[in-house]
């Protein structure tokens, strides 16, 4: 495929994905294709949403809205040769890598943004899958309201491969349960398409998602959430109903991100909905679901939802204030939050320092939410301080980097089983 000065890659160009992985053996290179979505992976409600959560359940009169034809040119041919990257995210299903383009591809003619790979857990192959079809299906607001995905690939590993060793300690399985999750979505509306259920569990195989890669998780939690940024959330999740999808099930604001920074990121487009360009994308769409119900009913179901999760971002604003406190501390200086990263293969090493900007973390308590503020007690004699139950092995949570001078580190007085780590992507 040829492409001129003035053109961007098209997000369907890529055919091949030829990755280089660094490891303590020395360089893995595995070879991914590029894999066809079926448009029947995701089953069609054969009637309107009707749960404990539904506020209405009125139906489109005709059916959820029909995908339209692609705008994209013909499927590519086009190779791309890249190198893992450092880690910048981490989550239950999946784990998100930065990509360096080799130096052929950065002198071409062809204009490639910021890139990222989403890779799935072997226990979470299905729902990267079902996330591959929902980006097809929103292909109108990818750039609009959602990322830009340019494919989902797969590869299979030999066992005794370097790559094979690479994803078994850096992308393992964070939990015993298979992928059932999405299926049982599907399962509501019909039998799960056999794709998605030969993928519940896939231990040799490295599946990922290649993504524009996005600005930080929004807003900072030392700044609070403006009531023109609640609007653009509110017109995002419009966005998406338009197309029939509702996404209850995921709906957290660590799933809303800044749109990329130009002029290496591709500018936002126009709402096609709405006319509105969004500063802000939403991310992560494994649990989302097609509806039956019209626009203006998606809309009535995530008032609530929308309602709880601006409440979980002020109530974060205030455990992070809290940190801050003077009693907490003994001193009145300015504390940030700092999110080390290793970038390293060998966990030993010291992690690096994220920057600033894009560092701040919160450990967030899922199951035992506090209103008001986060107790915290004395830990284990020479503990690095952390917040909540401990991190990943790989992260560390500092206060300005480095405790103070005869400090004591601290601890939550509660760690629930089910804490959850938050990083940027």
């Amino acid at each position: 495929m040829e492409f001129n000065a003035v053109r961007t890659l098209p997000r369907n160009a890529i055919s091949m994905l030829n990755l280089q992985i660094g490891t303590k053996a020395g360089p893995a290179f595995v070879q991914l294709t590029r894999q066809f979505v079926p448009l029947d992976l995701i089953n069609q409600p054969n009637h309107a949403t009707s749960d404990e959560h539904s506020i209405v359940s009125n139906p489109y009169t005709n059916g959820p809205p029909v995908r339209a034809a692609s705008q994209l040119p013909a499927p590519g041919k086009f190779n791309l040769s890249c190198r893992l990257g450092k880690r910048i995210a981490t989550g239950e299903a999946s784990v998100v890598y930065t990509l360096e383009l080799d130096d052929a591809v950065q002198a071409s003619t062809v204009h490639i943004p910021p890139l990222v790979v989403k890779i799935a857990r072997p226990n979470r192959t299905a729902s990267l899958a079902r996330e591959a079809w929902f980006y097809e299906d929103m292909e109108c607001l990818q750039g609009v309201a959602v990322a830009r995905c340019y494919g989902w690939f797969e590869a299979e590993l030999p066992r005794n491969s370097p790559a094979h060793a690479w994803k078994a300690k850096h992308v393992p399985r964070e939990d015993e349960e298979l992928d059932v999750g999405g299926l049982e979505n599907e399962r509501s509306n019909g039998a799960p398409h056999g794709m998605l259920e030969d993928r519940c569990w896939r231990p040799n195989h490295l599946s990922i998602l290649l993504m524009e890669r996005l600005g930080e998780r929004i807003p900072p939690l030392d700044q609070p959430m403006t009531a023109q940024m609640k609007a653009d959330i509110e017109s995002l999740f419009e966005d998406i109903a338009h197309l029939g999808i509702d996404v209850r099930s995921g709906l957290r604001y660590e799933n809303i991100l800044l749109a990329p920074t130009t002029p290496l990121g591709l500018p936002g487009l126009p709402s096609p909905y709405t006319n509105r360009t969004h500063t802000l994308r939403l991310v992560n769409f494994d649990q989302a679901f097609k509806s039956g119900l019209d626009v203006w009913r998606i809309k009535m179901n995530l008032l609530q939802p929308l309602a709880k999760m601006f409440e979980d971002f002020e109530e974060d604003r205030r455990a992070f204030w809290d940190i801050q406190d003077d009693t907490a501390f003994g001193n009145s200086q300015t504390w940030d939050i700092v999110y080390h990263m290793a970038d390293t293969d060998d966990e030993d090493e010291e992690p690096s320092k994220a920057t600033k900007p894009g560092g701040r973390v919160l450990q967030r308590q899922w199951s035992q939410r506090q209103a008001t503020q986060v107790q915290l007690s004395q830990p284990t004699a020479g503990s690095l301080p952390f917040i909540g139950s401990q991190p990943a092995v790989g992260s560390q949570f500092f206060i300005n980097s480095q405790p103070p001078v005869g400090s004591q580190p601290l601890t939550s007085t509660a760690s629930p089983d089910n804490s959850q780590q938050l990083v940027y992507w």
